[in-house]
């Protein structure tokens, strides 16, 4: 089975939602990012709590740490998409909007940009999800994909191709 498509700021941006959501890595990035957040309010009340007025600071302090974990996950985003237009800029071949054939078989996965191929075998996908506007595949490593359900013909293509991947992916 093989799908053809090209990946936008937004599709990679929605893959990066979902390892936020639903890997233990992105949950323990975001708590990272916080915690780091969180030393720095804690420092700079201190600093003020000498100062100033003690409660003030400490309705300050509990109000700037409820914006924090409010904003958490937009703050990672907004770095991600930072970073991924940096990139692109820095990118001489173009690759960012190439378009990808994506290969299925029950023995492996393969991608291609071009002339380049990359394959994995199903023991390297650890899992595999769908929400209404993305499939996502996520590798073992730091490789992940993402693909538009706008790549397929039609509704019943992608839970097709949902449906033999799962299959492949249970299967090894």
């Amino acid at each position: 089975m093989q799908i053809r498509y090209c990946n936008t700021l937004n599709h990679l941006v929605a893959l990066q939602k979902y390892l936020l959501r639903n890997t233990s890595f992105g949950r323990k990035m975001m708590l990272h990012r916080f915690i780091a957040v969180e030393a720095v309010i804690v420092f700079i009340s201190i600093f003020f709590a000498i100062n100033h007025n003690r409660i003030n600071v400490l309705i300050g302090f509990a109000t700037v740490s409820g914006l924090a974990w409010l904003f958490r996950r937009r703050s990672v985003l907004l770095q991600f998409k930072k970073d991924f237009k940096r990139e692109r800029r820095k990118d001489k071949s173009g690759s960012f909007e190439k378009e990808r054939v994506l290969s299925i078989t029950p023995d492996e996965l393969c991608i291609s940009v071009d002339a380049n191929q990359t394959c994995h075998t199903w023991d390297e996908v650890e899992t595999t999800d769908r929400d209404r506007e993305h499939i996502y595949i996520i590798l073992k490593g730091v490789l992940h994909y993402v693909i538009p359900v706008t790549a397929f013909a039609d509704d019943q293509e992608v839970d097709e191709f949902a449906t033999a991947l799962d299959t492949y992916r249970s299967a090894t």
